[in-house]
């Protein structure tokens, strides 16, 4: 498998940084597994990230693509017009979020 492009937009840096921030407990197993140097370059990015493309291995993928799950999961219990800390609603992030899961499980087109 190749490196992949996946693009965060704006509300996706937010999304990704506030799953990062509310679901640490979900992550104490991925954390432990990558070991905690990487994991915190890997969720530290999006402290100060807006915006940004990215080509990822297929490790980083995956460990994406859990966060991602586990963002999802816990967004989905929420009422979408909610407002979160960040001034966005549920709503905003699930999207967000879903594109970023589509990137990632889509196959690439090749130019």
């Amino acid at each position: 498998m190749k490196n992949q492009l996946v693009e965060f937009d704006a509300i996706a840096c937010c999304a990704m940084r506030e799953a990062f921030l509310v679901n640490q407990e979900e992550f104490v197993h991925l954390k432990n597994h990558i070991g905690e140097e990487n994991f915190n370059v890997l969720t530290q990015i999006f402290k100060r990230t807006v915006r940004m493309s990215v080509f990822m291995k297929p490790v980083h993928v995956r460990f994406y693509l859990v966060a991602i799950v586990a963002e999802l999961k816990r967004l989905g219990i929420l009422t979408p017009t909610i407002s979160l800390p960040c001034g966005h609603t549920a709503y905003d992030h699930m999207r967000a979020i879903e594109s970023l899961k589509n990137q990632i499980t889509q196959p690439q087109k090749v130019n």
